[in-house]
C-alpha cells in the first residue's frame, strides 16, 4: 500500500505537466516587477554565415513576456508568448525558436535567435516576483544564461543590459 502510495505521489507531479493544455493564459504583468533584457551580438567577424544567439534560464524566474530585436537595421517582433508553450519565427533575417519546458514543480525557458551571419539585437520584456531590487544580480544570473556562437565559435564581445521598465 505504502509502495503504491509513493508512487503515485511521484507521478502526479508529471501528469500535472504533461496535462497542461497548449493554449496557457497571458501573465498578468501586474504580477511582476518588469525588466527589458537587451543582449546583444553588435559585431560579427568578416565571413560568418551564421551567428546564433541564445538565452536559456535554468529557474523559473525570470517571465517572459515578449521579445523584439534588429538584425542589421531591420526590426522584427516575436508573435505572443502566452499562446503556446513553443512557438518559432522566421522571416529575411532571422529564424527565433521559443520553447518552454515544464519541471515537478516550475517552468524554465529557451529563446534562439539564429540569422544568416548578421549581428543581432533582442529586447526581451522580462517579469520578476515583485520585490526584485537587486538589478546587478538579476543581470549576472541572465549571463550566466546567455551564449552566441559564429560558425559554431562562441563570441565573446556580447552586450547586456538589464534595465526596470518605468
Amino acid at each position: 500500500m505504502l509502495r503504491r502510495f509513493l508512487g503515485l505521489l511521484l507521478l502526479c507531479p508529471l501528469f500535472a505537466c504533461a496535462s497542461t493544455s497548449e493554449v496557457v493564459s497571458a501573465p498578468n504583468p501586474a504580477d511582476f516587477d518588469l525588466f527589458t533584457y537587451h543582449v546583444a551580438v553588435p559585431t560579427v567577424p568578416a565571413g560568418t554565415s551564421e551567428v546564433v544567439l541564445r538565452v536559456a534560464t535554468t529557474e523559473s524566474s525570470p517571465v517572459p513576456l515578449s521579445i523584439h530585436g534588429l538584425v542589421g537595421n531591420a526590426p522584427f517582433e516575436f508573435p505572443p508568448l502566452h499562446e503556446k508553450s513553443s512557438s518559432s519565427f522566421a522571416c529575411e533575417q532571422v529564424a527565433l525558436s521559443f520553447s518552454s519546458v515544464c519541471h515537478l514543480v516550475y517552468t524554465t525557458w529557451e529563446l534562439q535567435a539564429t540569422t544568416n551571419g548578421k549581428p543581432i539585437e533582442l529586447d526581451i520584456r522580462l517579469g520578476f516576483p515583485k520585490g526584485s531590487t537587486d538589478v546587478a544580480a538579476l543581470e549576472s544570473a541572465l549571463v550566466g544564461c546567455t551564449a552566441a556562437t559564429s560558425d559554431g565559435r562562441p563570441i565573446e564581445a556580447v552586450t547586456t543590459r538589464l534595465a526596470r521598465v518605468r
